[in-house]
């Protein structure tokens, strides 16, 4: 849920990653059909471009799940940024019976539309004939497709209901006959109802017992076959052309079955042409070998023959054995294929050979650069360790010298002031003891020394 920070921002919640059993879109309008079911969304979605857009994003991550489709209501969970998944209902009005009366009798007038709807397919001109009957197949208008989402957005459709559109469509794709059912009526109703549509309008009239639809139908061109005796029956009428066949690979493989899709009840999400062309591209190959084979087995054979022929006939003794003579030049074909088989096995084998040695010598050379480059550098490390250690070795001694100086430097000078002092003090005493020589005598005063 969206919550406010402690400033009082709006924070918005973290979306819930997509559930494992998601259905995650591929492509949806792939199909004419498809197309136009897309459009329809479209056109009713009122400017809600970036609702559409953020639908189609929910619908690739595969956020849809849980789609089940009833009748004319589809029903399914988007995840979404809530705890618990949006439940997304689409409800489409079911065309009148009146309506699918007409509609299946205009379509029973085109035999187009009952071949392409048998074949799973939907007419590109069947909602010609659904307008004939004043209602379309596909959604036109907002109340041709009812949408609810239980999510707060008001908007119509909001991104929820856009992403089950979006994976909606994308079964369409696969399925058109989803389209009928959610419009009222199931596959089989419609083709039943399109069978005896067309079954009435071929029967014979009931008054007269005549084909109404005689006039309408092309003369039927028929063949008088004359008398043939049994020798001729295998003779052909005249000479056959020679026929010339091709061997060679196609340009394009696998473009039947692109062309055809997906067959009903095609449940899983990898094509027909992804399964089943690798088959039958290694079938093609192998089909195109043995011929190749066979056709160069019959030119062998037939040297052979003429070869034979010729000496059997030398040598008197009637026709050439030609069966054998095939028979040999099969099994000699067979064993200059077997002998072809084993070399490309052998060269094969040598050409794995060599790259697993090429791949083992690239790896060595990788291990040993890789040891290489460790130990350059280990050595690198080493030599800076050691050349620190001296740096500092060196710092440490210059530090040593220079504070052993200043302290020599100061015990002399300490010395030096000491000795000065003494020699002031030791002039001191020596001026304080020595007599003065001249003598001041005040007059009147007594001379000292003298009585």
């Amino acid at each position: 849920m969206s919550s406010r920070d402690r400033w009082g921002w709006y924070t918005p919640a973290r979306k819930k990653p997509p559930p494992k059993r998601g259905i995650k879109m591929k492509q949806s309008g792939s199909t004419w059909w498809g197309q136009r079911w897309v459009q329809a969304l479209e056109n009713i979605s009122n400017g809600y471009s970036s609702r559409l857009a953020r639908g189609r994003t929910y619908a690739r991550a595969g956020r849809t799940h849980d789609l089940v489709i009833q009748d004319s209501k589809v029903t399914a969970k988007v995840t979404g940024s809530r705890s618990t998944p949006y439940k997304v209902t689409l409800t489409l009005v079911g065309l009148a019976e009146g309506v699918w009366t007409e509609a299946i009798a205009a379509m029973a007038e085109k035999a187009q539309f009952s071949a392409e709807l048998l074949a799973g397919q939907m007419p590109r001109d069947i909602d010609a004939a659904f307008e004939a009957a004043g209602a379309s197949l596909f959604p036109a208008k907002e109340a041709d497709l009812r949408t609810a989402c239980s999510c707060p957005d008001w908007a119509n459709p909001c991104k929820h209901v856009a992403a089950t559109h979006y994976v909606l469509g994308e079964a369409l794709d696969r399925d058109p006959f989803l389209l009928f059912e959610l419009r009222g009526r199931g596959k089989e109703a419609v083709l039943q109802a399109l069978r005896a549509a067309r079954a009435q309008d071929d029967e014979p009239s009931v008054e007269t017992g005549e084909d109404v639809n005689a006039a309408d139908r092309p003369a039927v061109p028929t063949v008088a076959l004359g008398h043939v005796s049994a020798a001729d029956w295998d003779r052909p009428p005249e000479t056959l052309p020679v026929l010339k066949l091709s061997f060679e690979p196609p340009a394009s493989s696998g473009g039947l079955l692109r062309q055809l899709g997906s067959p009903l009840g095609w449940s899983t999400e990898t094509s027909p042409d992804e399964v089943l062309g690798p088959v039958i591209r290694a079938a093609a190959e192998r089909a195109r070998t043995m011929a190749m084979a066979e056709a160069e087995t019959d030119h062998i054979s037939a040297s052979a023959a003429v070869v034979n022929g010729k000496q059997a006939k030398a040598a008197g003794n009637g026709a050439p054995t030609y069966r054998k003579t095939r028979t040999g030049g099969r099994q000699a074909s067979e064993k200059k294929a077997a002998g072809k088989k084993k070399a490309a096995g052998k060269k094969k084998a040598a050409g794995k050979k060599k790259a697993a040695g090429k791949k083992k010598a690239a790896g060595k050379k990788k291990a040993a650069g890789k040891k290489k480059a460790v130990a350059k550098k280990a050595a690198a490390g080493k030599k800076k360790a050691v050349a620190k250690k001296a740096a500092g070795k060196k710092k440490a001694v210059a530090k040593k010298a220079a504070a052993g100086k200043k302290k020599a430097v100061a015990k002399k000078a300490a010395a030096s002031k000491k000795k000065v002092a003494k020699k002031k003090i030791a002039k001191k005493k020596t001026a304080k003891r020595a007599p003065s020589k001249t003598t001041a005598r005040l007059p009147g005063a007594p001379v000292q020394g003298h009585g």
